[in-house]
């Protein structure tokens, strides 16, 4: 019954464009796809980068230097995909033509290249290419070929390997106090090889966890706490908008419920009411199912495809299958880093940040208070 009911809500797109259900996508695959768009058109992708070639790596691209109506033709192909993305429409084609044009511009000018462009542009074109109703597996191995790439750039280059390069770039480059003060502490070179070899470390188990389904997860928490990690240290810097492209693109590691959600949720208590009326108000593809629970029931309880979710880890649950929370988290974030001064939007950004691992980690901290208690009880 649950679904029937699952298949009837995907068989009807809407013109909703915080819907990510009734389309020929996975609901994590479009989401995916919207995000990348409107970060794209954020960060004003289309004026600055959507323009005639110059210079570009593919010699015959040249022959539109100076036509008529190229920019402007690619810039107004470029929004009607993405709107065409936003309002569940011929999602898979809108998809990949923006991919498209995006690794296009790309192509087509050897200055204006930058690895996170690439990374927006693969990401849109894979989930284009995705099969209909697949899981976003193309995406999950862009992610994997990224971190291999990245691990053997650094573990092929010997100023990396002996701490050379980041020494240079903190010292010279960045001229960053904290780093400076601390290596002053330690013997020439031990901070800047520690740093490097974190760095290879890193990316090498995050590459393996994100091959192996089993490890998804552990790998998702280091990946984040890794790029959190430099964001924080390197003061703001998200490297263009790697970073967020990077973050985005994790989505496609969510399993997104093939069935309608049940969830019984006490009232009163510890779990008030108007927290269950804002979840429903969130849910804009009805997927969540709210049954009353038992009356000396004291904890929520959420149900999807077999499993069985109890307490705070089911209003995360909740959350990460809302897509409401990663446009409310992805708009906050945006108006830090926009339209705030460098500091402020620093901390601000940094606390948005923290806000958000301290809310998902707390059903670890349950589960590890238990594991202890549990010792405990068994040791006496």
């Amino acid at each position: 019954m649950a679904m029937a009911e699952a298949l009837s809500v995907r068989s009807r797109p809407s013109w909703n464009p915080l819907r990510v259900t009734g389309t020929v996508m996975r609901p994590n695959t479009l989401l995916i796809a919207k995000l990348m768009f409107v970060m794209l058109v954020v960060e004003a992708f289309p004026f600055k980068a959507l323009h005639e070639p110059f210079l570009p790596f593919i010699p015959w691209l040249e022959v539109f230097r100076g036509m008529p109506g190229y920019a402007l033709a690619t810039q107004l192909l470029f929004f009607a995909a993405g709107i065409a993305i936003l309002f569940n429409r011929l999602v898979r084609l809108g998809s990949a033509v923006a991919g498209s044009l995006v690794l296009l511009s790309c192509l087509q000018s050897i200055p204006a290249f930058w690895n996170h462009t690439t990374i927006c542009g693969c990401v849109l074109l894979l989930c284009g290419l995705q099969g209909r109703d697949e899981e976003p597996w193309f995406v999950r191995w862009q992610l994997v070929v990224v971190y291999l790439g990245a691990w053997l750039n650094k573990q092929l280059d010997p100023d990396w390997l002996d701490g050379t390069f980041f020494e240079n770039w903190m010292t010279e480059r960045q001229v960053h106090r904290l780093y400076l003060w601390i290596a002053a502490m330690l013997p020439h070179g031990w901070l800047a090889l520690a740093f490097s070899w974190t760095t290879i470390a890193s990316e090498f188990l995050v590459m393996i966890g994100f091959a192996t389904r089993r490890w998804w997860t552990p790998a998702l928490w280091l990946g984040l706490f890794f790029h959190v990690g430099t964001f924080v240290w390197l003061r703001g810097n998200t490297f263009g908008y790697f970073v967020q492209a990077l973050a985005i693109a994790y989505l496609a590691f969510l399993n997104w419920p093939r069935s309608t959600i049940e969830v019984s949720w006490p009232s009163g208590g510890r779990w008030p009411v108007w927290l269950r009326t804002a979840f429903a108000r969130l849910d804009a593809d009805r997927q969540v199912r709210w049954v009353e629970a038992p009356r000396d029931a004291t904890t929520l309880e959420m149900r999807n495809d077999g499993r069985i979710i109890r307490g705070w880890a089911a209003v995360c649950d909740l959350l990460l299958y809302t897509p409401a929370f990663y446009w409310c988290f992805f708009g906050v974030f945006t108006l830090c880093t926009h339209a705030l001064p460098h500091y402020p939007r620093f901390f601000a950004s940094t606390a948005l940040i923290a806000g958000a691992f301290a809310f998902f980690a707390v059903p670890y901290f349950q589960r590890a208070a238990q594991w202890r208690g549990a010792r405990r009880l068994t040791a006496t």
